[in-house]
């Protein structure tokens, strides 16, 4: 017996548009994160909070539910929910990245000021960091939060493609 292999229906159309406003609130999150942090002396160090846990799970959420409706009485699999929300939070975390990194570049205060809080924090850091410029710099953060954005992202990917995909009948 051949089994029809059901047609491919590409999650990139419901990923990008979420992607691009998960990627619209993080900057605009991480931009009054950064100035906060700067005001009140202290480090990003745990600013990962419910507010960001929101900025990512919504977009994935959301762009997992329009992929859900192409496939007209058909289940969805899990693997393409789980796509879907990788994709998104991948392109979301690129574009808040992205902007990070031009922000920190272009703002010497900013670097300085976040040199100063994490020397205050962390006495005892490697020479190596103390001395690396601007560029090392903002490449490291913005990599470090890049990272924790898609490790974060795919979890609740994972999650809410457990709670989204359709059952067959």
């Amino acid at each position: 017996m051949s089994e029809e292999k059901p047609e491919l229906i590409s999650p990139l159309g419901s990923a990008l548009k979420f992607g691009l406003a998960m990627g619209i609130l993080l900057i605009i999150y991480l931009y009054f994160t950064t100035r906060k942090t700067i005001d009140d002396n202290h480090s990003l160090a745990g600013n990962y909070n419910i507010l960001n846990l929101l900025m990512v799970l919504v977009p994935i959420v959301l762009a997992i539910l329009e992929h859900r409706k192409k496939f007209a009485g058909r289940p969805m699999r899990l693997t393409e929910g789980l796509g879907t929300g990788v994709i998104t939070v991948f392109i979301g975390g690129a574009i808040s990245s992205l902007f990070l990194f031009i922000y920190y570049i272009s703002n010497a205060d900013v670097m300085a000021a976040l040199e100063r809080i994490s020397l205050q924090e962390n006495p005892g850091q490697p020479q190596s960091i103390l001395e690396a410029g601007n560029f090392k710099k903002a490449i490291l953060a913005c990599l470090s939060i890049y990272m924790i954005t898609f490790m974060v992202g795919f979890i609740l990917s994972l999650i809410s493609s457990l709670f989204l995909f359709k059952r067959k009948a």
